[in-house]
């Protein structure tokens, strides 16, 4: 009975212990995971610094950067402003919706050019960024180039219920229709 008792606290401490190893091992892996999402977004390399060239040349409204940037790497029309990494988990928005956000058509136009998908949809999307910030002609833009008047933001809000809730009924007649 004295035997049996010990290989039974034997077997529980190897449990035990092997759990406890385990957990070590996944957390680890964690921290590990967490440095390469951290590393991707910090470290200088010429596709971040592309990235942010091209993220700056949106805000201050610079066509002929933006371009010539999607000339040469059309790609970056659909990608997230911040690659993969940590950082993209955090604030997960794209070029594309950052450019609608501006309210110049003329860079709506070239991005769409470049490929860049009238229904991509992040946290929003095109139709509902250019809705909310009041932008009729790149909204009626989008719709011609078949935005999906339907789709639903993170907020599961259509534009239309933007446009009703900004009481626009240029746009509610757009969309509508």
């Amino acid at each position: 009975m004295e035997v049996k008792n010990l290989k039974s606290k034997k077997s529980h401490k190897t449990l035990y212990f092997n759990l406890l190893l385990f957990i070590i091992l996944i957390g680890q892996l964690f921290v590990l995971a967490i440095c390469v999402f951290l590393f991707d977004a910090w470290i200088p390399t010429p596709q971040n610094e592309i990235k942010q060239d091209l993220r700056q040349a949106i805000e201050y409204n610079d066509i002929e950067y933006v371009r010539e940037t999607l000339s040469k790497y059309p790609l970056l029309a659909n990608k997230n402003l911040n690659g993969f990494s940590f950082f993209s988990l955090m604030h997960d928005e794209n070029f594309f919706i950052e450019a609608v956000k501006t309210g110049n058509l003329e860079m709506v136009k070239l991005f769409v050019e470049s490929g860049a998908d009238v229904n991509n949809r992040y946290y929003t999307t095109p139709l509902i960024a250019a809705v909310r910030g009041g932008y009729n002609d790149i909204a009626e833009y989008l719709i011609n180039m078949g935005a999906n008047k339907d789709s639903l933001d993170k907020s599961e809000n259509t534009a239309l219920d933007y446009a009703r809730d900004a009481s626009n009924e240029y746009l509610i007649d757009l969309l509508t229709e």
